[in-house]
């Protein structure tokens, strides 16, 4: 049986993620998006206070953001950002931390994620999505043991990031060569009830795939 391409493929104890990246990091942008969007439209509302030119650039910014056109868009969120202390301060951050993503400066993405989850004036929400954000950028260079102290703050499994926090642990784990602890951790991920099933069905996945590859 050959691996699943969509998963993770092993060889040798070095294991590549192929598609299966590509989905993981499409859907942590998505959530990204999401998020940066509640929390906007909960900021504002919670505000109840009229518009301000800040918010006007950051509403502009986003609409560039989603046209693609991503040096005018970093251009206004930055400018949001020159304006001094608003609630859009925090998402302006993340947004510009993505456009560098997507421009494939990872490592001044990561930077910029990292800031954010260590900024405690920032929404605790942001700052979990940030940290998801710098792991998942971090998980094919960074050393294992450096990938779980990133993670350690959502280490809780109370924390809403908690589970993606494991996958993440056991994807670095299995880029170490750790067989045995990844194929632990995806199996306690699969087998807890309170794992989100997007989360639980990729574990699966990575399963099926170590145990064709190393008869696990």
């Amino acid at each position: 049986m050959k691996p699943n391409k969509d998963t993770v493929s092993c060889n040798g104890g070095k294991c590549k993620m192929g598609r299966f990246r590509c989905k993981l990091v499409g859907a942590s942008i998505l959530l990204l998006v999401g998020l940066s969007i509640a929390a906007w439209f909960f900021l504002h509302n919670s505000d109840k206070k009229p518009t301000i030119p800040e918010e006007d650039t950051f509403s502009q910014a986003v609409i560039l953001f989603n046209e693609n056109k991503l040096d005018d868009a970093q251009t206004a969120f930055e400018r949001v950002l020159s304006h001094g202390k608003n609630s859009d301060l925090p998402l302006s951050r993340m947004y510009i931390a993505t456009l560098l993503e997507k421009k494939n400066d990872i490592s001044n993405a990561i930077t910029k994620f990292l800031e954010i989850a260590h900024d405690n004036s920032i929404p605790p929400v942001i700052r979990y999505v940030a940290n998801i954000r710098a792991a998942w950028l971090s998980v094919d260079t960074a050393p294992h043991d450096d990938i779980i102290k990133m993670l350690q703050k959502l280490s809780d499994p109370s924390n809403p990031m908690y589970y993606s926090a494991q996958e993440i642990i056991g994807l670095s784990a299995l880029k170490s060569g750790d067989i045995k602890k990844a194929k632990g951790i995806f199996e306690a991920i699969k087998k807890d009830p309170k794992a989100p099933s997007g989360v639980a069905d990729r574990s699966q996945m990575i399963l099926s795939n170590i145990t064709s590859t190393y008869n696990m």
